[in-house]
């Protein structure tokens, strides 16, 4: 049995656990074993989808989970992340935290419809579109088509029950639980910027310059926020408590997503205003950085600015 510490990526709506993060296993399975996990009627898994789908799923999902072994679960969207939730709920003490991504809880039927739209006619669509047709074939054989309808009966049959997770489900997994979400899709962003409202052990960040699948849009800052909620899972993303130099042990990246993650600004060029100012000071002297104690105008004023800054004083013979 590996000695890594298992993480499990459970996939969203006719993906799989190897395509949804297929930019991220490579950079996590040096110091992970990687457990990408399809679902019934998904992918490679031999069993094929049925009604009600999401029990079945949260069944095969801790069958899987009781092979391997406790670990961090990943879940993707309103498949992935309602199987999870359910499963862990379930079988507390399966899991050492778990992350959600592409999902917001509390969404009402109606709102989810609307969302829904594009799966309604998906399989009208790929009827009418051979090339999307044949994607679906190559990842999950001719059954993907039933394996929609399982899914979407659920969804019709009973949304509530099967389907939903509220707040209250997420804050009593009592476990670190990690709100990790675009940018660019406004209920997610905000449900990641609202994360840590639900509990003490859940926390948000939001992705820059992503969508509705963060670690496909942005992969690298995906792939490193996660990791560093995994070695450190009671903290909030950014707030690891570095040795010397200090803010910028991991570099000018590091720096810059730390700074974007307690500013909530992917625009590393907009100009700061006062407040931002006081809070990336407050931050760095959280950090052990040695700031001084000039006048507000005397700082950078963008986090491109404050990175710039920061990466001269580490350099020996850079600006005191």
């Amino acid at each position: 049995m590996s000695d890594k510490p298992t993480v499990y990526l459970v996939h969203g709506m006719l993906e799989t656990g190897h395509s949804h993060y297929a930019k991220q296993i490579p950079q996590w399975r040096d110091g992970y074993r990687v457990v990408p996990v399809d679902l019934p009627g998904h992918g490679r898994c031999q069993v094929d989808a049925t009604v009600p789908y999401y029990a079945q799923a949260v069944a095969y999902l801790r069958a899987v989970l009781d092979r391997f072994g406790p670990g961090h679960v990943v879940a993707a969207s309103y498949v992935g992340v309602p199987v999870a939730v359910r499963c862990l709920l379930r079988a507390p003490g399966t899991a050492l935290s778990l992350t959600v991504h592409g999902f917001a809880p509390d969404v009402p039927k109606s709102v989810f419809d609307g969302w829904n739209q594009g799966f309604d006619r998906l399989a009208w669509l790929a009827d009418r579109t051979p090339q999307l047709s044949e994607s679906y074939v190559h990842l999950h054989g001719p059954r993907w088509k039933h394996t929609l309808d399982c899914v979407q009966r659920d969804i019709e049959e009973d949304y509530t029950g099967r389907v939903l997770v509220t707040s209250a489900m997420i804050r009593d997994l009592d476990l670190p639980v990690l709100v990790a979400n675009g940018d660019q899709r406004t209920a997610e962003k905000r449900a990641a910027l609202a994360a840590g409202d639900i509990g003490p052990r859940v926390r948000g960040f939001v992705v820059p310059d992503a969508g509705h699948v963060p670690g496909r849009d942005n992969p690298a800052v995906f792939a490193r926020v996660l990791r560093e909620f995994w070695e450190h899972p009671e903290r909030s993303p950014g707030d690891v408590r570095p040795t010397d130099p200090p803010a910028y042990r991991h570099g000018a990246d590091s720096l810059r997503l730390r700074l974007s993650e307690l500013l909530q600004e992917p625009d590393d060029g907009r100009l700061l205003d006062s407040l931002e100012t006081l809070s990336v000071l407050a931050y760095l002297d959280r950090q052990g950085v040695p700031v001084g104690r000039g006048e507000l105008s005397d700082y950078p004023v963008t986090i491109a600015g404050w990175v710039d800054w920061l990466g001269e004083r580490a350099v020996p013979g850079g600006k005191a």
